[in-house]
């Protein structure tokens, strides 16, 4: 088995749920200091989030493991 962090087969993730590495169906991970909005929260006006750098998303999991 090998172990690596899922990535999304094609440029544009939006329209891409399958990992290039093992083939799987992948979901975003929500930022845990944002929620996923993308901004500091709180904060007026609005700015990006530090931690994911205003993505909104730390990295890719498999779907499945979000159940």
């Amino acid at each position: 088995m090998s172990f690596h962090q899922c990535q999304p087969a094609e440029p544009v993730a939006a329209f891409c749920h399958v990992c290039r590495t093992c083939g799987k169906e992948i979901g975003p991970v929500d930022c845990w200091h944002c929620l996923g909005t993308g901004d500091k929260p709180h904060v007026r006006p609005r700015m990006a989030c530090e931690v994911c750098n205003g993505e909104g998303s730390r990295g890719w999991e498999p779907v499945e493991a979000k159940q």
